[in-house]
């Protein structure tokens, strides 16, 4: 194996190379119920909990990301229109 770049890990393995993102660990403390779901749900799938918990918070980042542009946008300086205003842009 050889390191390319700071955080990408190249192996070549039977003539194949494969790159691999470096990842770092992280303990979380979470509640007995939500323990207990992340395990049946791994167990379900036949993926990692670690697996499950990172497309968790990619998720989660996505929507905090998205409510941020939401509130941008209710804040913005464009003109507010009535119903009545869009519905006669509408048909126009």
């Amino acid at each position: 194996m050889r390191c390319i770049g700071r955080d990408v890990l190249h192996c070549t393995t039977h003539e194949r190379p494969y790159h691999f993102a470096m990842s770092n660990t992280l303990s979380v403390r979470l509640p007995e119920s939500l323990s207990s779901r992340l395990t049946s749900i791994a167990a379900e799938t036949e993926r990692s909990k670690s697996y499950h918990l990172q497309k968790a918070l990619e998720y989660y980042f996505e929507e905090i990301a998205d409510l941020e542009i939401a509130k941008d946008r209710l804040h913005s300086a464009e003109p507010e229109m009535d119903i009545a205003a869009v519905i006669l842009a509408l048909k126009g």
